[in-house]
């Protein structure tokens, strides 16, 4: 998967051209800036100093009082808050377009057979039979990238190419022992008669009818890999993997995992399901490392570069899109390429998506090193459906274990997924799970504003905007009363109450369902009215308020829970929502553009707005998303994310995760937490992290980066904010049957993968 290189250079070229903006604009205001430094350097306040005195930035060996009521301001200027570290992905892309490269034909398929267990309910998979399950174990992270090459020649003039340099090694390697050149005056009757010259006709088919002879595969290591892995990823055999990587043992530097950056240029025979490599050259860090081709059916010989006027290691370095360390992908889109890439059903991808997310955080990132394990039925049996095909989906690795099995549900509606150890918590009026009111998508989430907002433009519409055909049903989301009609002609809403504080509103309705009364009992899916019109557009306005006040109903369409994050990231959501902003949605901070529950400055609001919800940021104003800020629903969710990238950004270069020091990544960016979790103890902050940092946070004057780190963990460790927080739920016990259906997938597993976990 890579970005539509066509689309990059556009967007290369234009980023050269705002950079030579700015360095003419930065040679104009160079003098301003630093008369204005001057000035702020003799005004600028210390730590909470009531006058005016001139604040220098203090010597590390001076100290400094540990504040730890401290609250720390997000840097602008010394460090990028929020990189746009992640890699593309398939949601949530604000506009590059993408390729998505699937497997050759010729590459095989990446599952297993299997009969699976005489128990399993054969309404669900089918009736027994050798390969009625299949177990697919595919890594996440794509270990390379192919590169799409544009070769100068056609595969016969390369290999009269090859064949003559590997004649001029071999001339070379025999120039010691070569004979004494024939003397012309000795020369025999035999060698001074030429040979005769054979003549033959030769037809051949049209180019088109001709198989191909060769394939070449260019691959740049974004992971360090195996040879021998690399070979079975891209559809060679195992007979051929062993030949070609003892082959090549003595010959170039393949005994060990082959390290990222490496670039492997393979040309091959495209045998159908069984390609044989007649090529193979090897490009690290200092260049060319080798090549070796194919002498005989089961023989590889040292040989030169057949590539070596293609530049290919130059073709990778300058392939546009980022590769190797930063590189971050989230679950829910590397699954679904990792399943895809194992030609696994689109639908069946779709039911695990849907299973797993039910349980755990898809949200989050992928490690180098998680893989994806499902097993599903290749049909499902009479009386079956698609979603009980799928019985086990799961995620293992550096990240954590994330397993989903998927089993049916108590009430008999359908299936749900169990997962040990999954962390969700009952959100706001859960305890009642609805159905969708209405046939049709989702034109505007919950918490996008309301563009007719005019004067008031930063609130937000508290619900849910779907796109309908007119006059298409509308049902209750869940049994209730009804508590009010309101509306005439073409243009109603029904207020719905279902108890305990919940209440629900349609409106946009153009015609109500017949007998429909105030004070009627309404069940589950009972008709309401017509879908109309909204804001001049076919659809239903959906709300959802518990105790008067509004509140995101998706929740409740996915079972009525909600599933938290790791503990460091709910920590530091409690943190700051609760401690930076004292719980005040319009809070903010005077000496930083940081506004909101979530003390985002501008600059970091608008690239997490731009990648988590592109559809406002393509349609509203710059003023407008960042008012947007006050929104505490999108401030948590934005919170949430941050700390995400930032625990996978650390978590990737070694360091454990804490709530202090996600805290201090999300106010010097994971990067600034980086250097500053690396730094030696003893060195001061504004040694490591320079003078802006400290004029910033100036009560990190003097401080040691020790000191930093124990303010952090100790502002992170203060009395729990459970308001913030929400406990995961503890699920019942399971049934026997669950123990039963948990214990023979595990089986499978172990018998199938045992080095898996």
């Amino acid at each position: 998967m890579q970005v539509d290189p066509a689309f990059q250079s556009h967007r290369q070229n234009a980023r050269r051209r705002r950079n030579r903006s700015r360095a003419i604009r930065a040679g104009i205001g160079l003098a301003v800036l630093l008369l204005a430094g001057g000035i702020g350097w003799l005004v600028w306040p210390g730590d909470g100093a009531p006058s005016g005195e001139p604040v220098q930035v203090a010597d590390a060996a001076s100290g400094g009082d540990l504040q730890d009521g401290a609250q720390m301001v997000q840097v602008e200027e010394a460090f990028d808050v929020a990189p746009v570290v992640r890699a593309d992905t398939f949601t949530d892309l604000p506009g590059d377009p993408l390729i998505l490269r699937l497997a050759d034909a010729g590459q095989g398929d990446r599952s297993l057979p299997l009969a699976g267990p005489p128990t399993l309910d054969v309404g669900r998979v089918g009736l027994p039979a050798p390969d009625r399950l299949m177990l697919v174990n595919e890594t996440l992270h794509v270990r390379e990238r192919r590169l799409m090459t544009a070769l100068p020649s056609s595969p016969e003039d390369f290999a009269l190419f090859q064949s003559q340099r590997t004649r001029s090694i071999e001339l070379l390697q025999a120039k010691a022992e070569a004979p004494a050149p024939i003397d012309p005056l000795t020369m025999t009757e035999a060698e001074k008669t030429p040979a005769p010259v054979a003549a033959s006709t030769l037809f051949l088919n049209p180019e088109a009818e001709r198989p191909p002879l060769s394939q070449e595969l260019v691959l740049d290591l974004e992971l360090a890999t195996p040879l021998a892995d690399l070979l079975r990823d891209n559809g060679f055999q195992a007979a051929e993997i062993e030949t070609v990587v003892q082959g090549a043992a003595g010959l170039l530097p393949v005994e060990e995992a082959l390290p990222e950056g490496t670039v492997l240029a393979i040309r091959f025979d495209p045998r159908p399901d069984d390609p044989r490599l007649m090529q193979l050259s090897l490009y690290g860090a200092e260049g060319w490392q080798g090549s070796v081709a194919r002498s005989g059916a089961e023989r590889l010989v040292a040989a030169a570069d057949p590539w070596i006027d293609a530049d290919i290691q130059d073709l990778a370095r300058n392939e546009d899109g980022p590769s190797g360390e930063g590189l971050q992908y989230r679950l829910l889109d590397v699954i679904y390429s990792a399943a895809i890439r194992a030609k696994v059903p689109t639908e069946i991808v779709g039911e695990v998506i849907a299973m797993m997310a039910q349980v755990h955080d898809l949200a989050g990132f992928a490690d180098p090193g998680d893989r994806l394990t499902l097993i599903f039925a290749r049909d499902h049996g009479a009386g079956g459906g698609l979603a009980g095909q799928v019985l086990f989906a799961g995620v293992d690795g550096p990240s954590g274990a994330k397993p989903c099995y998927v089993v049916p549900r108590e009430d008999g509606q359908g299936f749900r997924c169990h997962a040990p150890g999954a962390r969700v918590a009952r959100a706001e009026g859960g305890e009642v799970a609805m159905t969708l009111p209405v046939s049709g998508t989702i034109r505007r989430k919950f918490g996008a504003e309301d563009a007719g907002a005019g004067e008031g433009a930063g609130e937000t519409l508290p619900g849910i905007d779907f796109a309908a055909a007119r006059g298409a049903p509308v049902i209750a989301a869940a049994a209730g009363q009804l508590r009010e009609i309101t509306g005439e002609g073409e243009n109603f809403s029904v207020t719905l109450d279902h108890g305990a504080g919940l209440v629900t509103r349609y409106s946009g309705l153009s015609a109500l369902a017949e007998g429909l009364v105030k004070g009627a009992a309404v069940p589950a899916g009972g008709s309401l009215g017509r879908v109309g019109q909204v804001g001049g557009e076919d659809g239903l306005f959906f709300q959802a308020f518990r105790a008067g006040q509004a509140i995101n109903p998706m929740p409740l369409f996915t079972g009525g829970q909600t599933v938290l994050a790791s503990d460091a990231v709910e920590a530091l959501i409690g943190r700051i929502i609760r401690v930076e902003s004292a719980g005040n949605a319009t809070a903010k901070n005077p000496l930083s553009s940081a506004t909101g529950l979530g003390q985002f400055i501008d600059s970091t609001w608008l690239r997490m707005m731009a990648s988590y919800r592109p559809e406002l940021a393509a349609s509203m104003a710059r003023r407008d998303l960042l008012n947007l800020r006050f929104n505490p629903d999108l401030s948590r969710e934005m919170v949430k994310h941050l700390a995400q990238e930032n625990e996978a950004y650390l978590r990737a270069r070694g360091h454990q995760i804490t709530a202090g020091r996600l805290y201090l990544a999300h106010f010097l960016g994971p990067e600034g937490a980086h250097r500053a979790l690396s730094a030696a103890d003893g060195a001061s902050v504004l040694q490591v992290m320079g003078a802006g940092v400290v004029n910033a946070n100036p009560f990190l004057n003097g401080y040691s980066i020790a000191e930093l780190k124990g303010w952090a963990d100790r502002k992170m460790n203060a009395a729990p904010v459970l308001a913030a927080t929400p406990e995961p739920e503890r699920e019942a016990p399971p049934s026997p049957a669950v123990l039963a259906f948990v214990a023979a997938m595990d089986a499978m597993l172990q018998e199938n993968l045992p080095d898996r976990g």
